[in-house]
């Protein structure tokens, strides 16, 4: 989970984001970013809540956006966190409960409803094209 909504943060989202397939969860809404949208945001194949609404982002919806298919699944996730201690990894489940804006208002989700929530939030931006059709296989 990597929740960076609301803070101000400017400039444009950085490539690095997609190297981390394995995040579910990734807020950057409510920011000021702005240019594309990385074609990097494609390799996210384990995400399953992207927000990044209210922000200045321009140019087209990457077509590759239809690699998001934990968004398409229909099968529950195990959260998962890995935690060191040392030179040790030992993966430990773990709750998860997050405050997530729902219709305008943040909301509460906790573990098991987090877990069969998926949503994309592209709104409030400035994209210049039409939204590619290959988002359709996300439904």
């Amino acid at each position: 989970m990597l929740d960076l909504s609301e803070n101000k943060l400017s400039g444009s989202i950085p490539d690095w984001i997609g190297t981390k397939e394995e995040l579910q969860i990734l807020s950057l809404g409510k920011n000021q970013f702005f240019g594309s949208l990385p074609i990097t945001v494609c390799c996210l194949r384990n995400i399953q809540f992207l927000d990044l609404s209210q922000n200045n982002l321009s140019g087209k919806i990457p077509k590759c956006i239809n690699n998001l298919t934990s968004l398409a699944s229909m099968a529950e996730t195990t959260y998962l966190t890995s935690h060191s201690y040392g030179f040790y990894t030992n993966l430990v489940p773990y709750d998860l409960n997050a405050w997530l804006t729902w219709k305008g208002s943040k909301q509460m989700f906790m573990n098991k409803g987090l877990r069969l929530l998926k949503i994309i939030d592209l709104s409030s931006n400035h994209f210049s094209e039409e939204i590619p059709i290959e988002i359709e296989k996300l439904c």
